[in-house]
């Protein structure tokens, strides 16, 4: 389990994606920064930049076991389905994975529960 990737990255990962706040979020969600005008400080932006370029730095392995902890967080599997998940990740694994990965609103939510899970918290 998490061969490829750390808890401790994965933590790493949660604190970017909870520090995006409500600018995050609407980024993340497509907008364009010049869009939202003043609501979207340098910093905000700057933040979500940062969680895609973490994300990024990741191997593709690595990156399933992001999607898999992910997944496990959110319901779609159980943590003794580790080895399915990571399967499903891998499926679903194209050049769009970074940035579905970072554009997700509830990603530090279903990182942070997926370690639970898998008890890595």
């Amino acid at each position: 389990m998490l061969d490829r990737l750390g808890a401790e990255y994965v933590r790493s990962i949660i604190a970017l994606a909870r520090e995006t706040g409500a600018a995050g979020d609407r980024l993340r969600s497509g907008a364009y920064s010049a869009d939202l005008g003043d609501d979207v400080s340098p910093g905000a932006q700057a933040v979500v930049e940062a969680l895609a370029a973490a994300i990024a730095r990741l191997s593709p392995e690595g990156r399933q076991e992001l999607r898999a902890v992910m997944m496990i967080g959110r319901g779609d599997f159980a943590a003794a389905q580790w080895q399915q998940a990571v399967a499903q990740a891998q499926a679903l694994s194209d050049a769009s994975e970074i940035r579905a990965l970072a554009e997700e609103g509830a990603l530090a939510a279903y990182l942070a529960k997926g370690l639970y899970q898998l008890d890595l918290a």
